[in-house]
């Protein structure tokens, strides 16, 4: 059996609830999201509401990952705090139709204004207070979804990104990389082979074009260092590589080169951003000064 399966979750709530659970459909357009809306008990409504925004990747409504189940969390603790709150699958998710890897970041956002929408439809629904929380890629959806639409109230970014795709990867690659221990020459190499990827994919480089760029590199940077790094250098290739193929989905594409302080910048609502101090895939360090600033101008 997989050890997550008997994992301790004791934050995990347990059924029977006390608010209630109804399972519900969205529509955008031709694509269906099935999701579920969680309403107070013992408070009179309208009550503000909250849609949940899932990370990058394919994602349930729970954004359950490693055994974790994040969204259920929270959504348990927002509704018995008086908050409605949707969350739903990603597309081609659950119940949920169309595909994921096809779709971008826009098309998530256009999903996240088809729950706002959906939200509004309800009479337990206070119109006026329906807000966004969004994780990772989600917090960039809550902007943008934001800034096209007058009907979201607030904005919450958990690990929001507030530089360009690009720089994320570099920034997520340099940390993972220190931590592992890699020498500063190797982590330096991984880099150089990152930016070249990222500028072959962006090029629409196929994927010849890009083994033959990537291996010229390799060979150029093995040459300038001592042999004890070399096997790192080969190592930083096989990565870079790796990412390179990954790279070249439609989602990726877009995400390398959106840059999340556009939207930000246009956001004219309260925003609340939060990031966890020791998070390598998203450095607070990076991205909140960035969304501090493009939020103030």
């Amino acid at each position: 059996r997989d050890p997550l399966e008997r994992a301790n979750r004791p934050q995990e709530p347990k059924a029977p609830f006390p608010y209630r659970t109804e399972e519900v459909t969205v529509r955008d357009g031709d694509v269906v999201l099935a999701g579920t809306l969680t309403t107070p008990l013992g408070v009179s409504g309208p009550y503000p509401a909250v849609l949940l925004l899932t990370g990058s990747g394919a994602q349930n409504r729970d954004e359950e990952i490693f055994g974790h189940k994040p969204f259920l969390v929270l959504a348990d603790h927002l509704t018995k705090a008086g908050m409605a709150v949707l969350r739903m699958d990603d597309r081609g998710v659950g119940g949920s139709s169309g595909k994921v890897h096809l779709s971008t970041t826009a098309d998530f956002a256009r999903d996240a204004l088809a729950g706002v929408r959906f939200l509004r439809s309800r009479r337990e629904i206070d119109r006026r207070r329906i807000g966004l929380a969004g994780h990772s890629e989600g917090g960039t959806v809550a902007a943008l979804a934001a800034a096209r639409s007058k009907d979201v109230a607030f904005v919450i970014l958990l690990a929001g990104a507030g530089v360009p795709g690009a720089d994320l990867v570099l920034r997520q690659a340099e940390e993972m990389s220190r931590a592992r221990g890699l020498p500063k020459e190797a982590v330096a190499a991984e880099q150089e082979l990152l930016r070249e990827a990222i500028r072959l994919v962006t090029a629409g480089a196929d994927s010849a074009a890009m083994h033959e760029s990537l291996a010229a590199t390799t060979l150029r940077l093995r040459g300038g260092v001592a042999d004890s790094l070399k096997a790192s250098i080969e190592l930083a290739q096989t990565s870079a590589a790796a990412m390179s193929q990954a790279m070249r989905t439609p989602w990726f594409r877009h995400f390398l080169r959106y840059d999340p302080r556009d939207a930000l910048r246009q956001v004219r609502v309260p925003a609340l951003a939060l990031a966890g101090e020791l998070d390598m895939q998203v450095s607070p360090a990076q991205n909140l000064p960035e969304i501090e600033a493009a939020l103030r101008e």
